[in-house]
């Protein structure tokens, strides 16, 4: 099984069953560091600060990667068709990490990616959205792989952007008490287009809500 973890909010790495467990890049998130410095999904890391990266687990690569704002991390990678390894210098940073990002696919299709489920969330999804339908989306693809989640309110405020009439039920808990919390949607939806969400083993907590909200509602069919 593979498991991924975001390094300070640079890049999601990942151990690679399919190459020994070897410590690679997953992606290198847009405007971070990481993503600055060059680094490109599938680079192996063989050492940071040249220490070699063998038998690391994730915890162990993020403590090595993360340090003071402004201090620099030599990452040695290795790149597929390249031969040898190259040094990548990244410096550290305070970084924003942008939760949506979206794209036009062929078709007339949108394709919005949600990473995590933070307080901008909701509002970065609306503007992604509305720039999509004003090129042309007649479709979307939600994409919620790899997202472990975040606020329980932000994927309510996503879920509330589609429903179709507003006090909807999105999800509800039940604390130890037997005592029953609704979470419900704010607003009458405006987005009114097919949606197909993707998921997989890592998506969890708010995608899990989102995908399950979605999909419960009859606005959206699930893959993966």
């Amino acid at each position: 099984m593979r498991t991924r973890k975001p390094d300070a909010a640079q890049m999601t790495l990942e151990l690679n069953p399919d190459d020994e467990n070897r410590l690679t890049v997953f992606e290198p998130i847009e405007g971070t560091p990481a993503y600055d410095a060059g680094l490109l999904p599938g680079d192996k890391v063989m050492a940071i600060d040249g220490e070699s990266t063998d038998g690391i687990d994730l915890q162990q690569a993020q403590a090595k990667i993360r340090g003071p704002v402004g201090s620099k991390v030599i990452l040695t990678v290795k790149r597929k068709g390249e031969e040898g390894t190259k040094d990548y210098s990244v410096v550290r940073g305070n970084i924003h990490v942008v939760s949506v990002s979206s794209k036009m696919l062929d078709g007339d299709v949108g394709y919005v990616r949600l990473r995590i489920f933070g307080a901008s969330t909701a509002e970065e999804m609306h503007d992604a959205i509305v720039k999509l339908k004003e090129q042309g989306a007649h479709s979307l693809i939600l994409d919620l792989r790899n997202n472990g989640g975040g606020y329980v309110d932000a994927a309510v405020d996503v879920v509330s952007q589609f429903l179709e009439k507003d006090n909807g039920l999105v999800v509800y808990t039940i604390d130890r008490n037997n005592r029953r919390r609704e979470y419900r949607a704010d607003d009458r939806g405006s987005v009114n287009i097919p949606i197909l969400v993707l998921v997989n083993e890592f998506s969890a907590s708010a995608s899990e809500i989102t995908a399950g909200a979605l999909r419960d509602h009859g606005l959206a069919e699930l893959l993966g």
